[in-house]
């Protein structure tokens, strides 16, 4: 018989929505900021846009179909439908082009097209999509229809992963040495080692510096933002290096680990005194990389937090997640700590546009830029890009 082991599992966050709706029309362009950054990185604004196409979900929307619960990640696949891993619901949402829904794939459980804890979502050439199961290590694959064909087994993969152009899965170690990166084949044997963590006298702070956001251009070239370092990194799949750049913060990089305690919805909360400085990482169609970052760090109202609940069985095993609950301050919707960074590939900060909004991911298909707002506002953002 199953005993509830009522776990409450903080998950730190560092941040740290309906269907289309006409009244986004008026904020239908972000604010266009020229930045010369440093005098080695200095270079003319290119003229790079942003307009509002829509936004899907919404917390007060009584439809299902556009009401997220933590909802982790998106892709879209080569019909320009969009595929958002609605992680609190143990659903796959569906929506076309314009942003109406399609379909929704998947359900809480560990059978067949069944999910426990989604943490991000990939696609490959043939229109497959694959789900990061973190909770039971393991990616599920599922063709274009939903339909699930097969489970492959991969450890801690609690952060973001992609799918190469051969059908290999790059995603972090997650190790407190050795690589940054690793490629794994459908097997979910490692294929090759990427980059280097870096090491600090703290270890807390090793283990902090190997948090990164990634993204795969079409040439399978890897780009590394880190969570609190303020490098870019790009690697190719043999594991060379092909640049690396620093850009300019508003404060600096945390080198020693300390905590705090935040009260959040009337409990207290640890949280660690590590500056945050990035929140995703895309590369568009032309090769500029467009990196989230932080321009200040979040106050004790803006924090979030995660609590689990879980059934173990006796002995330990056949672990269930049950449920993952917010504690955060819902009333919240807004914020000016998030900034869209624009680089080309020499490094050079070529566009800057200030965010009004919550950024936990920031992804590119094509022309079309989705930003994710995961624990606050629970929507994905869609943008145009002009050139």
């Amino acid at each position: 018989m199953n005993r509830i082991a009522g776990l409450l599992i903080l998950s730190i966050v560092f941040l740290g929505c309906g269907r289309p709706a006409d009244e986004t029309k008026n904020d239908s362009t972000i604010q266009n900021v020229s930045h010369s950054g440093s005098e080695k990185n200095r270079i003319e604004p290119k003229n790079i846009s942003l307009e509002l196409v829509c936004r899907i979900g919404n917390l007060e929307e009584e439809d299902e179909n556009y009401n997220f619960y933590m909802p982790q990640d998106m892709v879209c696949d080569k019909d320009g439908n969009l595929l958002v891993a609605d992680e609190g619901n143990f659903r796959i949402m569906k929506y076309d082009k314009n942003g109406i829904f399609i379909n929704s794939y998947g359900k809480q459980g560990q059978g067949p097209n069944e999910f426990s804890a989604m943490n991000a979502i990939a696609i490959d050439n043939e229109g497959n999509f694959f789900i990061a199961d973190h909770w039971k290590n393991r990616i599920i694959g599922l063709s274009p229809e939903g339909k699930e064909f097969r489970r492959y087994e991969a450890k801690k993969l609690y952060g973001p992963f992609g799918v190469l152009s051969n059908g290999n899965f790059i995603k972090p170690t997650y190790n407190y040495d050795g690589d940054l990166l690793e490629i794994l084949n459908r097997e979910g044997k490692k294929v090759k080692g990427i980059g280097k963590i870096k090491e600090y006298r703290d270890r807390e702070m090793t283990k902090y510096s190997r948090y990164v956001s990634i993204d795969v251009d079409d040439n399978d070239d890897i780009y590394v933002a880190y969570q609190a370092r303020k490098v870019i990194e790009k690697y190719n799949t043999e594991g060379k290096l092909l640049f690396s750049f620093e850009r300019k913060l508003n404060f600096d990089e945390t080198t020693e680990y300390k905590t705090t305690t935040y009260n959040i919805g009337g409990r207290e909360y640890p949280y660690p005194l590590v500056n945050s400085v990035s929140a995703g990482i895309a590369v568009d169609e032309k090769g500029y990389i467009w990196v989230a970052t932080y321009r200040r760090q979040l106050n004790e109202s803006e924090i979030s937090m995660v609590s689990t609940m879980s059934v173990t069985g006796r002995g330990g095993g056949n672990t269930q997640l049950l449920e993952k609950k917010l504690n955060s301050n819902s009333d919240l919707a807004t914020t000016d700590a998030y900034i869209l960074e624009v680089f080309d590939q020499q490094g050079n900060l070529i566009k800057q546009f200030p965010l009004e909004y919550f950024c936990d991911k920031v992804k590119i298909f094509g022309n079309r830029l989705f930003i994710l707002d995961v624990r606050k506002g629970m929507c994905v953002y869609e943008y145009r890009i002009e050139y």
